[in-house]
């Protein structure tokens, strides 16, 4: 009876370590692999996909069943969801797949089926021997089709940040913390794995939709500007810093400052 009992133990401790394991094998940042666009941020037992979400998460053998803040009504069954839930087919300490099922609309309105998607994720690696990124200035503006959150934002190496809604943003105050930097180092981690010579190329809009402004400054006095959308390489940046007062610690109150990318965005024509 003891060994039984024993024998059960020890498979319980293992299919406990098994769960602990891809938990820690999730945190942290995983970019899209090939045509896959999509960004995953995953800190403690919260989880972002994309800007759909960033709701908590747990772990069930080879699931992630995410608990969604605002449920919605099913377009088919007409049923309230309240999870999300992935199905992990493969998770290493570089790569992660999953497949998860979606409501997707056919070609005629208010028409829509079940199907099945695969997403493939690859984790953010740094390219060694290029210049440290050591501020951030960002400017979100108009959309072509209205009602986009447009906001102001600087965040540097020290830790500083700064962040000011404009409009259509759940916030009406001007907030800065100077305890940014671990939330800088997730930025920089995004950054430092595309070359800044490619960086250069993403100047243009590709869709029509909401035009950014983004400045990147470097440790050895490179700068690079340009106006995009969220159509590229750096989308999880964008992302990530549009949904930054979810990850910085000490916000108060500030005062405005004078943001010299508004003014340059301002003057984009549409």
């Amino acid at each position: 009876m003891k060994l039984l009992f024993k024998s059960c133990l020890i498979v319980l401790v293992i299919g406990c370590s098994e769960n602990q394991t891809n938990f820690e094998n999730l945190q942290g940042d995983w970019q899209g692999s090939g045509e896959n666009k999509s960004y995953m941020h995953i800190s403690g037992d919260s989880l972002l996909f994309n800007s759909f979400f960033y709701q908590k998460y747990t772990v069930y053998d080879d699931s992630i069943v995410v608990e969604l803040d605002s449920p919605y009504k099913s377009r088919i069954t007409y049923k309230e969801v309240s999870q999300h839930i992935f199905y992990i087919t493969e998770l290493t300490d570089s790569k992660f797949t999953f497949e998860s099922v979606l409501e997707r609309q056919q070609r005629r309105v208010n028409d829509f089926e079940f199907d099945t998607v695969e997403y493939e994720f690859r984790r953010f690696k740094p390219i060694w021997n290029q210049p440290k990124l050591v501020r951030i200035e960002f400017s979100s503006g108009e959309c072509y089709y209205g009602g986009c959150p447009q906001r102001n934002i600087i965040i540097d190496s020290s830790g500083y940040f700064y962040y000011e809604p404009v409009e259509n943003v759940n916030v009406d105050t001007i907030f800065e913390s100077n305890k940014a930097k671990p939330f800088f180092s997730d930025l920089s981690l995004i950054v430092s794995s595309i070359p800044t010579e490619y960086i250069e190329s993403l100047d243009g809009i590709t869709m029509h939709a909401q035009v950014l402004y983004t400045k990147l400054f470097f440790d050895n006095g490179l700068e690079l500007s340009f106006f995009t959308d969220h159509e590229n390489d750096l989308y999880p940046l964008f992302l990530k810093l549009e949904h930054s007062l979810d990850f910085i610690e000490g916000l108060s109150p500030a005062n405005k400052i004078n943001f010299s990318i508004r003014d340059t965005l301002n003057n984009y024509a549409l």
